[in-house]
Formats: C-alpha cells, structure tokens, sequence
C-alpha cells in the first residue's frame, strides 16, 4: 500500500511536470522507473484504490502517449476501468469517467474509432449525472477527444466540441487544457481558409505554452501557426 501510494503521488508530480519546463527531466524519470509504476499501478487497481488512481491516471497516460504507447495506454485504462466499473460510489465516479476518456483517447489513436466513440460517450453520462466532485476538468478533457474523433466526418461537430471544452477549460484557469483545444481550432480554422481567426487561436495557444514553460506544445503550435502564414 505504501509503494502503490508513493508512486500514485510520484505520478501526479511527473504530470504537472510533464506540463512544464521540466518535462523531459520528468518523462526520464518516469521512464527509468516504469517497473515500479506499472506495480504500484496494477496494485491499485486489483484493491480499487480509486484515491491512487486518480492521482497517477493523467502522469502514467501522458507517458504512454509522448513514448507512443499506444496499446500499453488502451490496456491499462480499459482494464482498470471494467474493474472499478460497479465498484465506485457517487464520489468517485469522476475517476471511471477520466479512465474512460483515455481509453477512448488511445482507441482513436489505434483507429478503433467505434470503441473510442463508446467509451467517450459512456464517460460524457458518468459526468452527466449527479457527483459530489467538480466535473468540469473530466466533462472538458472528453469533449477534446471526442473533436478528434468526429474531425475527420465532421467539421462543424468537431468544433462544437472543442469550443465548449475551450469553455470549460477557460473556466477552470486550465492554460494546458486550452493550449491543446486552442491549436486544433487553429488547424481547423485554417482547414476551412479562415486564417485570420487561425492566427488569433494559434498565437493566443503559444502564449499560454511559454507561460508555462511547455516546449512540446509550443512546438505543435508553431508549427501549425507557420502552416497560417504559409
């Protein structure tokens, strides 16, 4: 219990960092200690210790996504998630959906977009109904998937979706969140020649990643802002 609640706290340091200036200081030690991580992990899963969880679910997924571990992200939160499933109260009903988004998350990356369709929806409900806890931060993450998801079939829904997670994000004082919602309405935007609102979105997505130091999503949005000048 001790390990397992360790590395949960362990996680949740590497993901603050992960949003940061020290991200690559973080990404080399959760690297270096991924045995550990998966342990304590699996620990907290098998005895549904929803508090670990919560805590390690945003450090172990990031990881998985910047190292492009695609299946090991789909596997560890649909398990997880078809364990807690019936075993969690009201309060922490937060926990399954946040599993559920990732799950959905790395299901599109795999290309299993029907799954991945499901599993967001099926969270979208979990923060639908009644909780104890503030579900802005789960509701804005799942919308921000589900845009990337319906991009592709659906501009206009596509949009829909990530300006009411901008909202939610904007609510919340979440810079990460809107660096990643404001540089994909960037790309939209410039997708349907509408440079001018693609250029506000993308230089407004920069300034929030150099306020927080975040190199990895100032690199996205410049690379994107040059692609509106072009």
């Amino acid at each position: 219990r001790r390990h397992s609640a360790y590395y949960a706290d362990a996680l949740q340091g590497w993901a603050m960092a992960l949003r940061g200036a020290e991200q690559l200081t973080a990404l080399r030690a959760l690297e270096a200690d991924l045995g550990n991580v998966r342990v304590a992990w699996d620990w907290a899963v098998a005895q549904a210790d929803v508090d670990a969880l919560d805590q390690a679910l945003d450090g172990l997924c990031l990881f998985n996504e910047w190292r492009g571990r695609y299946q090991q992200g789909e596997e560890l939160c649909r398990l997880a998630a078809e364990h807690l499933r019936h075993r969690v109260t009201r309060a922490q009903v937060n926990v399954v959906a946040r599993l559920l988004a990732w799950h959905g998350f790395f299901s599109q990356v795999l290309g299993h977009l029907d799954e991945a369709n499901t599993c967001l929806q099926e969270s979208l409900k979990l923060l639908a109904a009644p909780a104890d806890q503030d579900q802005r931060a789960g509701r804005a993450f799942t919308l921000y998937v589900l845009g990337q998801i319906r991009h592709s079939a659906s501009r206009g829904e596509a949009q829909r979706y990530w300006e009411e997670s901008l909202t939610l994000y904007r609510a919340l004082a979440d810079e990460w969140g809107m660096v990643q919602v404001l540089t994909s309405l960037g790309q939209l935007a410039i997708q349907v020649s509408d440079y001018t609102t693609a250029i506000r979105l993308l230089e407004e997505s920069l300034g929030c990643g150099r306020t927080l130091g975040d190199r990895r999503s100032m690199a996205r949005a410049l690379c994107v802002l040059g692609n509106a000048y072009a």
